[in-house]
């Protein structure tokens, strides 16, 4: 017995492949997204300010 599939029924499994492929590339890219921003500063950067004035010969610079 040989059946054959009709030209609509034959396309229906090469784009339901590429809807799963898209969809996990989608979910990879979210995933690697996540974890890449997880991995922010643990502490704040430092903040330079600049003090013009008389109390260090004129020019001084200020850690917080």
């Amino acid at each position: 017995m040989n059946i054959s599939a009709s030209p609509k029924e034959d396309a229906v499994s090469p784009v339901i492949g590429t809807i799963l492929l898209v969809a996990l590339t989608v979910v990879l890219v979210g995933i690697i997204g996540a974890v890449l921003m997880g991995f922010g500063m643990a502490e704040p950067a430092p903040i330079l300010g600049i003090a013009i004035g008389g109390g260090w010969n004129g020019v001084g610079s200020l850690y917080k």
